[in-house]
């Protein structure tokens, strides 16, 4: 009579399981060794999420109320059903989103779920910035302890882990918000053979656009997005267009596919502004500067002033 031990990995911690009472023969006692190596694989739970947009087209002084409809400010989104739920001090949908709140008093909105958006939540994350950027506000999702918004569109992350019917938003002051997502578990996966990575240079120029690119992952589409520095630069699907000098963080997103885990990744990226060539004139004299700084400030020493007081002009732009 022989004890066999099978050793299976199919959770990140090695299980031993008995199987008692069984006869082999001598022969076969090699079998244990083979089957431990054809069972040595990971498996783990994969993180899945959706998103909820809000993009109407309705303007910010208009009001959300009972009777709008859910769909008309989130891009009909799939997520969501019937009318608001609940509106006090909530306005419309722009490209920044709905704005909560007044410059002295709270703001709320609650919108229902469809079934496909009832979740059990591994967590909450709200993209949002202040209306007033010297105006402190703050957020809180279906109840969650609120939360500083800052100047610049960031993602904020609230540990709600029970299922949920519908999402609250409740502000302090006026502020925006441009999304919501909602992370749940959804499975289980494998990791890729490549992790996903962004291939992109970590500089950019103001004006230049940016073909954003990955490499790695499961070769599921990729969803991209800015969670911070976004007064730096716009965002149309895969393309970065750099609008003044700051860093921007870039997000890329791509889910579960084909057993294969999704994964989430950032980059910054540091936007300055080119040079340019700046041609200076004097009474009939002119003298050309290369890769100056823009925007270029004439000098006041040097021998570009010297008896010259300071009647020198320049042109580059």
């Amino acid at each position: 009579m022989k004890n066999i031990y099978l050793l299976s990995n199919l959770t990140k911690t090695s299980v031993s399981r008995r199987i008692d009472s069984v006869s082999l023969p001598s022969r076969c006692r090699v079998m244990p060794i083979i089957l431990l190596f054809l069972t040595a694989f990971s498996l783990h739970a994969w993180g899945a999420s959706y998103t909820i947009t809000f993009n109407g087209t309705a303007s910010e002084s208009t009001s959300i109320t009972t009777s709008t409809t859910a769909a008309s400010i989130t891009g009909s989104s799939s997520y969501v059903t019937g009318n608001v739920a609940a509106a006090n001090k909530a306005y419309g949908a722009t490209g920044d989103g709905i704005k909560l709140g007044t410059s002295s008093s709270v703001g709320s909105m609650t919108i229902n779920l469809s079934t496909s958006g009832q979740v059990t939540p591994t967590s909450i994350v709200a993209n949002c910035k202040r209306y007033n950027s010297e105006k402190d506000a703050t957020l809180s999702v279906n109840g969650a302890d609120a939360k500083s918004v800052e100047a610049d569109f960031v993602d904020l992350t609230f540990d709600i882990t029970t299922a949920i019917t519908s999402i609250s938003l409740s502000s302090s002051k006026y502020i925006w918000v441009k999304s919501i997502t909602v992370n749940y578990s959804g499975g289980s996966c494998t990791d890729p053979t490549t992790p996903l990575n962004i291939t992109n240079e970590a500089t950019a120029t103001v004006g230049t656009p940016v073909a954003l690119a990955t490499a790695g992952g499961n070769g599921s589409a990729v969803t991209w997005s800015i969670v911070s520095g976004g007064s730096y630069a716009t965002l149309s699907g895969s393309t970065l267009n750099p609008t003044a000098a700051g860093t921007v963080r870039v997000q890329a997103s791509q889910g579960e596919s084909g057993g294969e885990c999704g994964a989430t990744v950032t980059k910054d990226i540091t936007i300055s502004v080119a040079p340019i060539d700046v041609t200076l004139h004097y009474k009939g004299t002119s003298t050309t500067l290369n890769n100056q700084a823009n925007p270029y400030t004439l000098p006041t020493t040097g021998a570009y002033v010297a008896n010259a007081c300071d009647a020198w002009t320049f042109d580059g732009w």
